[in-house]
C-alpha cells in the first residue's frame, strides 16, 4: 500500500509523519493514539444453554475486545468460571418466575488478573471493577434498561438505582453500557454531553436517557462520530424492516477515541455488538484530581478576630454605601485572616488546651532565664498528654460499650501502632532477620503443610 505524502507506515499499520530534507524542521509526530481499553456491549438474547455460550466465545476470539458485556444473558444458575482460552467469563443468573433478564461480563485473558471485583445490585444491573495499573481505575456498569410498556415510576427508580450505582463506584473512570431500549437522537443545544450524529428521533426513553446524561455528567460516546449506516443501528425488528440504536456506551470522562457496530459479530441475536474505545490519559487525570481537591475544613479562630478587631479602625465615613462597602471589606478580611484547621475530635488524642502548652513549649527559646520555665512546662506537658491519652481511650470504650460494638476491635482501630515479627527461625533454627528471608522461610513451611498427605481416617 502506497504511503501518503511526507508519511509512512510502518510494521504495525501506524501511520506516522517523517522529516522532508527539502522542508524545515519537523518532529516525528504519532498520528494515531494509543487504545488503553476497549469495551462492547451486547445484548445476546440467551445464553441459557453451553452450546450458545460456546458459541457466544467462539465469536468474541474474531475481534478485539478487553471487555464484553452482556445483556439478556436469561441462564438459570449464575457462572464464574476461566473459559480455555483463558478469557474470565461472568454471568448472573435470572430472577426466579421470570425467563429475561440479568447481565454478565466477559473479559480478555490479559486483563483477568486485573480484575479487582466483580458485583451485581441487581438483575438488570452489573458492576465490573478493573485495576489497569496503579493509577488508571475503571468500574464497567453493564445495565438493561426496562420496555416502554412499564410505568413511569418504575423507568425513574431503575435510573436512580444506575445513578446510586456508579456514584458508589470509586473509580475514576466510570463507563456504563448496555441496552437502553432508548433513541437519544442528535443533541439540542442546550445539552453538552450528548453528540451531533444521529440518525433518527428522540423517543420518551431517549428523553431519560438524555436527562440522566445531562444532570449526572456522562459523555453519550454512539453518536459523538460520524459512521455509515451500518455502523450505527444496534437493533433490527422482526420483519427487518425498522433499524434503531437502542444500545448505548457513556462514560464519565472524554475519553472515548472511536464506538462504532462491528457487523461480522453475530450469533442469532436481535441486536448488534457496539464496542468502543478509549484513551487514558494519566497527566490530565491528574490534573482533573489537583482542580477538584477540596480544601481542608477550616473554622474561625475567635481569639485572633478579636484581636484584629481591636487593631482596625472602623470610623464612620460621610456616604452610606462607602461606610457599608468598607466595613464589609474589613470583616471578609478579618474572616479571611483568622481561619485556622478544623480540629478532628474523633481521632485527636490531646485537647486543645495541650495543644496550646505544646505551642507554647515549642516557641520558647532554651536560655539561662527561661530554663525553670521550661521546665515546668515540660512537666505539665507530660502530665497533660498521659491523662489526655487516656481520657480518649476510656471515652472510645465507653462509647462502644454503650453502642453494643465491639470492644476488640474499637481497641484495634484506635491503637496507634501494631507489632510485627522482628524474626523468624529457619527449618535449621536459625534466625532469619531480613523480610524477604522472612518471606521465603515462611512460602517454605506453606508449600511443606499443603504437600503433607491428609488423614482421612481421622476425618
Amino acid at each position: 500500500m502506497a504511503a501518503f505524502s511526507g508519511h509512512e507506515v510502518d510494521s504495525r499499520g501506524t501511520l506516522r509523519c517523517h522529516k522532508d530534507k527539502h522542508q524545515g524542521k519537523s518532529s516525528k509526530r504519532l498520528l494515531t493514539r494509543t487504545t488503553h481499553l476497549t469495551v462492547g456491549t451486547y445484548n445476546c438474547r440467551s445464553i441459557c444453554s453451553e452450546a450458545q455460550l460456546s458459541l457466544l466465545m467462539e465469536e468474541t476470539e474474531r475481534i478485539k475486545f478487553d471487555v464484553i458485556s452482556l445483556c439478556e444473558t436469561k441462564r438459570r444458575n449464575p457462572l464464574s468460571c476461566t473459559w480455555k482460552n483463558g478469557a474470565g467469563v461472568f454471568l448472573g443468573s435470572r430472577r426466579e418466575n421470570s425467563t429475561s433478564g440479568k447481565v454478565g461480563f466477559i473479559v480478555a485473558p490479559r486483563l483477568v488478573q486485573k480484575i479487582r471485583q466483580v458485583s451485581s445490585p441487581s438483575h438488570r444491573i452489573g458492576v465490573l471493577d478493573l485495576q489497569l495499573d496503579k493509577k488508571i481505575k475503571v468500574s464497567v456498569i453493564q445495565i438493561y434498561a426496562l420496555t416502554a410498556d412499564k410505568d413511569e415510576a418504575d423507568h425513574t427508580d431503575f435510573y436512580d438505582e444506575v445513578r446510586e450505582t456508579a456514584a458508589k463506584c470509586r473509580s475514576y473512570y466510570k463507563i456504563i453500557s448496555g441496552d437502553f431500549n432508548a433513541c437519544v437522537g442528535p443533541k439540542r443545544p442546550y445539552e453538552a454531553f450528548i453528540g451531533p450524529h444521529s440518525l433518527e428521533e428522540r423517543n420518551e426513553a431517549g428523553e431519560r436517557l438524555a436527562s440522566f446524561c445531562e444532570t449526572s455528567h456522562f459523555y453519550h460516546g454512539n453518536i459523538r462520530f460520524q459512521k455509515a449506516d451500518n455502523r450505527r443501528w444496534t437493533y433490527v425488528s422482526p420483519n427487518g424492516v425498522h433499524k434503531h440504536e437502542l444500545d448505548h456506551i457513556l462514560c464519565n470522562r472524554k475519553v472515548f477515541t472511536d464506538v462504532a457496530v462491528v457487523p461480522k459479530f453475530q450469533t442469532g441475536s436481535d441486536h448488534s455488538f457496539l464496542r468502543a474505545k478509549f484513551h487514558f490519559n494519566n497527566i490530565k487525570a491528574m490534573l482533573d484530581r489537583m482542580a477538584n481537591r477540596r480544601p481542608p475544613h477550616t473554622i474561625l479562630d475567635v481569639d485572633a478576630a478579636e484581636r484584629l478587631a481591636e487593631m482596625h479602625d472602623f470610623e464612620e465615613l460621610d456616604s452610606i454605601d462607602k461606610d457599608y462597602h468598607t466595613l464589609v471589606a474589613a470583616i471578609t478580611s478579618i474572616k479571611d485572616a483568622c481561619r485556622k484547621k478544623k480540629p478532628n475530635h474523633i481521632t485527636s488524642r490531646i485537647t486543645e488546651e495541650t495543644r496550646q502548652l505544646l505551642e507554647k513549649r515549642r516557641n520558647l527559646k532554651r536560655t539561662t532565664h527561661s530554663h525553670l520555665e521550661m521546665t515546668l512546662l515540660n512537666r505539665v506537658c507530660r502530665e497533660r498528654v498521659a491523662k489526655d491519652h487516656e481520657a480518649f481511650t476510656r471515652k472510645r470504650l465507653m462509647e462502644a460499650a454503650e453502642s453494643r460494638t465491639s470492644i476488640k476491635l474499637t481497641a484495634r482501630s484506635i491503637a496507634e501502632y501494631r507489632q510485627v515479627i522482628p524474626c523468624l527461625k529457619d527449618s535449621e533454627g536459625r534466625k532469619v532477620t531480613s523480610r524477604l528471608g522472612t518471606e521465603a522461610a515462611t512460602n517454605r513451611v506453606l508449600r511443606t503443610a499443603v504437600s503433607l498427605p491428609h488423614d482421612h481416617s481421622a476425618q
